[in-house]
């Protein structure tokens, strides 16, 4: 994997803060910052991984309305079938 320098901008007392985490984390800043934007970039994976979900169960009930629906047409066929063959007799 290539490194790619990148700036952040923070006021003094982000920074302070900052400093302070790391130093208490015993890591970098840098280190730090990484998975920041680590954490930042699952976030947002885990918000459309949610709609995703949300979607493929819409579409999950729907497929499961359509199969009762199929099944209720096929038990009234099998009915009709069954009185027309007990008429015919």
């Amino acid at each position: 994997m290539s490194m790619v320098l990148t700036q952040d901008y923070l006021d003094a007392p982000q920074k302070q803060a900052l400093t302070a985490f790391a130093k208490q984390a015993g890591r970098s800043v840098s280190d730090v910052m990484d998975r920041l934007t680590d954490i930042s970039a699952l976030r947002t994976q885990i918000g459309e991984l949610s709609v995703q979900q949300r979607e493929v169960r819409g579409v999950m009930l729907e497929q499961q309305r359509e199969l009762a629906e199929v099944r209720g047409q096929l038990q009234a066929l099998i009915q009709i079938q069954g009185q027309a063959s007990r008429g015919s007799k």
